[in-house]
């Protein structure tokens, strides 16, 4: 609830958290990360890089902050910093799912593997049915010529989040890349049934459509 004190300075995001940090110092800390959340998502990153630090020097083991940090150093391309940052998030909280999916990108782009599929799997062990962690996993399994357990992970995945256009839309070429028509058919029908101008889906229908039954 937001009191009638903090509505006066309300004239945006960042004059209320301003104001937070002036009148109500218990709450410091969060002002400083949601100040920070508020840079970031308006592009002035090296603002939001300096909030989040000053929110660390208040509460040092908040994952988020890091978590943050590190989406902000790489709006820079300050990858170091930003790879960093993520494993610090880690490090604070066992069970964050974002950072390591996060940090397994930087892995990826780095061509280090190992160091990726170890942090794909541990997030898949936290949250084995949060869509961006199936979606993410199945990729790198796609990427290591692995289809079957692509498969796998998205068909469980459908079964729990039956409108995921990301999983029908990954199987429906998966599919496609076997020859079967009817299976790539039924998963494009989902794709379409919910974004039916997605040109990438009208041209994969159009291909589908000259594969033999």
């Amino acid at each position: 609830m937001i009191s009638s004190k903090q509505i006066q300075y309300w004239k945006n995001d960042e004059s209320l958290w301003l104001a937070v940090i002036k009148h109500y110092p218990k709450k410091v800390h969060q002002a400083y990360q949601i100040l920070g959340n508020t840079y970031l998502l308006d592009g002035r990153y090296e603002e939001a890089i300096n909030n989040y630090n000053i929110a660390l020097t208040l509460k040092p083991d908040f994952s988020k902050t890091y978590e943050n940090l590190g989406r902000a150093y790489g709006k820079l391309d300050s990858r170091e910093m930003e790879i960093n940052n993520y494993l610090l998030a880690i490090k604070h909280d066992d069970d964050a799912i974002w950072p390591r999916l996060l940090a397994a990108n930087y892995f990826i782009d780095n061509k280090d593997v190992t160091r990726a599929e170890k942090l794909l799997r541990e997030a898949l062990k936290v949250a084995p049915h949060t869509p961006a962690v199936v979606i993410q996993n199945a990729k790198f399994d796609l990427m290591l010529q692995r289809p079957m357990v692509a498969k796998a992970r998205l068909n469980n995945l459908v079964n729990f989040s039956r409108d995921n256009i990301d999983a029908h839309w990954i199987l429906a070429q998966i599919f496609y890349a076997e020859g079967n028509k009817s299976q790539s058919t039924w998963h494009l029908k989902k794709v379409l049934a919910i974004n039916p101008s997605s040109p990438a889906a009208l041209q994969l229908q159009l291909k589908i459509s000259e594969l033999d039954n």
